[in-house]
Formats: C-alpha cells, sequence, structure tokens
C-alpha cells in the first residue's frame, strides 16, 4: 500500500511524502524507517484539558 502510495504521489509530480505517526509507536516507526523513510521533523503539541502533563496521552 505505501509504495502504491508513494508511485500515485510521484506520477502527480509530488517530491517528497510523509506520515504522521505517534511518538509511542515504535513498531511503526521501525516499518517506516525499514521502507527507506527518514524522521525529519518534531511535533509539538499541547493539552487543552487543563492535564498540564509532559506525557504524550494521544496514542496509548
Amino acid at each position: 500500500m505505501l509504495a502504491n502510495a508513494c508511485q500515485i504521489a510521484k506520477d502527480f509530480g509530488c517530491m517528497q511524502i510523509e506520515v504522521a505517526c505517534n511518538q509511542l509507536r515504535k513498531d511503526t516507526h521501525r516499518f517506516y524507517l525499514r521502507e527507506g523513510m527518514h524522521n525529519f521533523h518534531f511535533k509539538f503539541s499541547k493539552s487543552l484539558n487543563g492535564n498540564d502533563t509532559e506525557e504524550n496521552i494521544i496514542g496509548k
């Protein structure tokens, strides 16, 4: 599926494809690295429910 998505993007003239993945999903990270992707970005988030914790609650 990823290879097909990459080919479709390339056919439409895209120069790059990106995916977003929660930091807690280590197996998914290994998959994307194995498929030749690179991790170039940081993503920052802020809780909106008054819980001021540094722990990432999304993806648990």
